[in-house]
C-alpha cells in the first residue's frame, strides 16, 4: 500500500473514532437545528379569510401580529416571523360563529314560560349527557392516534438513518402509515357527528339563560355555561402533520377574544400542551377573565428549546 493511500486510512479511521466518541453530542445538536422550535422562526402567512367574520386581510393580520408579539416579547425571541410559504392561518366559518350571531338576534319574548324552560333543560341534559360521551370516547382515540403517530416520526427517523434494506420495516412503517390515516379519518367522522351536538348544546344553553332571566330566576343558580362541556378552546386549533401546519379560528366575539385565541394556539404551534393554571393562556378552558403568558409557560417552552 502506498504512503499517500495509508495516510488517507488513518485519516479515516481516526474521524470514525473522533465521531463516534461525541456521537451523543452530535445527535443533540441534529435534534437542536431540526427538532427545535426555536432554532429559527416559524413562518406564518395568512391563509383562508371566510367573509362571514367581516374582517379584512390586513385588519386581521394586525390582530395575528399583536398575538405573535406577545410570544416574541415574553421569550425576548423571534419565535414567529412573517413571510410567504409558512403556516397558514385562517378563519374558517361553520356554526360556532354563526350560533353567536344568530344568538344575539334571536327574540325569546314568546318563550316566557315554565313549561317551555323545563322542556329546554330536559333537551339539555340528554345532548349533555350524550356529548360528554361521545367526546371520551374521541379523546381516547385521539390519544392512541397521537402515541402511535410519535412512533411513527421516530421509527422513520430512524429508518432514514439506517441502511434502509429491511424490507420487513419497511412495509411496516407503510401499513402504520396507512392505519394512521384511517384513524384520522374516522376521528374527522366522529368529530363532525359531535359538533352537531354540540350545536344543538350551545344553542340550548343561551336559551335556557335567556329565558332564566325573563322568569327572574336566579341567574347564580341556573347560568348554565359551556364549562359542562369542557371549553377547551374548540374555538380553534392548531393542526400538524409532518411538514403540514396551519392554525384554524372558528369563533370569537369580538377582538380581545380572537387574540386571546390566538396567543392560545400559537402556543401550541411552539408545542406547548394545556396547563392548569387558569390565568396562563395556555390553559384548556378560555375564560372571560384575563389571560397572558405566564412564567409557567416560559419555562417549559425553555424546556422545548433545550435551554
Amino acid at each position: 500500500m502506498s504512503t499517500k493511500k495509508t495516510v488517507l486510512l488513518l485519516f479515516c479511521v481516526s474521524f470514525f473514532l473522533f465521531f463516534i466518541s461525541f456521537k451523543e453530542e452530535v445527535v443533540f445538536n441534529i435534534q437542536k437545528t431540526f427538532l427545535n422550535p426555536c432554532s429559527s422562526p416559524i413562518i406564518y402567512t395568512i391563509g383562508t379569510i371566510d367573509p362571514g367574520f367581516n374582517l379584512t386581510e390586513d385588519e386581521f393580520l394586525s390582530i395575528v401580529n399583536e398575538a405573535v408579539s406577545e410570544w416574541n416579547e415574553a421569550t425576548g425571541k423571534e419565535l414567529f416571523k412573517y413571510g410567504d410559504n409558512g403556516m397558514k392561518i385562517n378563519l374558517i366559518y361553520d356554526y360556532r360563529q354563526e350560533t353567536t350571531i344568530r344568538l344575539d338576534n334571536i327574540d325569546y319574548e314568546h318563550e316566557q314560560n315554565n313549561e317551555i324552560y323545563s322542556q329546554l333543560i330536559d333537551r339539555y341534559n340528554k345532548n349533555a349527557d350524550l356529548y360528554n360521551s361521545k367526546k371520551n370516547e374521541i379523546e381516547a382515540i385521539i390519544d392512541e392516534y397521537n402515541k402511535r403517530s410519535m412512533n411513527l416520526q421516530k421509527d422513520v427517523l430512524l429508518w432514514t438513518k439506517s441502511k434502509r434494506d429491511n424490507i420487513e420495516e419497511y412495509n411496516r412503517l407503510n401499513q402504520e402509515k396507512q392505519f394512521l390515516e384511517d384513524m384520522a379519518s374516522n376521528i374527522n367522522k366522529k368529530q363532525e357527528e359531535l359538533n352537531q351536538i354540540y350545536e344543538e348544546v350551545n344553542f340550548l344553553v343561551e336559551e335556557i339563560n335567556k329565558i332564566a332571566i325573563k322568569l327572574n330566576i336566579s341567574v347564580d343558580e341556573y347560568n348554565l355555561t359551556l364549562d359542562t362541556l369542557n371549553n377547551r378552546f374548540e374555538q380553534g386549533n392548531y393542526v400538524s402533520r409532518f411538514l403540514f401546519k396551519e392554525i384554524n379560528i372558528y369563533q370569537f366575539e369580538d377582538k380581545e377574544s380572537l387574540l386571546q385565541v390566538l396567543i392560545h394556539e400559537l402556543g401550541h404551534a411552539l408545542g406547548l400542551e394545556h396547563t392548569t393554571e387558569s390565568n396562563d393562556a395556555m390553559y384548556f378552558i378560555n375564560t372571560e377573565e384575563e389571560q397572558f403568558i405566564t412564567e409557567s409557560s416560559l419555562n417549559k417552552l425553555r424546556g422545548i428549546c433545550y435551554e
